[in-house]
């Protein structure tokens, strides 16, 4: 039987990680464009079709910008296995990615946020 040997953590993770203490759990909503490329839109504590709905309303122009899409873009419910997956108008999806802030920190793999992006 193998020996279980750590990772240590670095010090970006560490100060990420104590950020999140007593913290309300942050789930990731990402972005998909037609082509593939993902961007990150927002971090929300509901993981609902409410919390979706709020972060695009905060940073709707530079979803469309990243979508190419239209500023007045229309969004449908996609239903299914992901009931919180949306579908913009002109391509793309908007959906929780099933990641929370800390498995990023620990996974120490971000996705570029969509304003950067644009």
């Amino acid at each position: 039987m193998a020996a279980f040997t750590a990772t240590p953590l670095t010090p970006q993770q560490l100060a990420g990680l104590a950020r999140l203490v007593n913290r309300a759990t942050l789930y990731e909503i990402e972005i998909i464009a037609a082509d593939g490329r993902k961007a990150l839109l927002c971090y929300t504590p509901l993981r609902t079709g409410l919390g979706l709905r709020n972060g695009l309303l905060e940073r709707g122009a530079a979803v469309a910008a990243f979508l190419g899409a239209p500023s007045n873009a229309k969004m449908k419910s996609v239903r299914g296995c992901h009931s919180s997956t949306h579908e913009i108008t002109g391509g793309g999806l908007i959906r929780f990615s099933g990641r929370t802030k800390r498995d990023v920190i620990m996974a120490d793999t971000p996705l570029p946020y969509v304003a950067q992006e644009g």
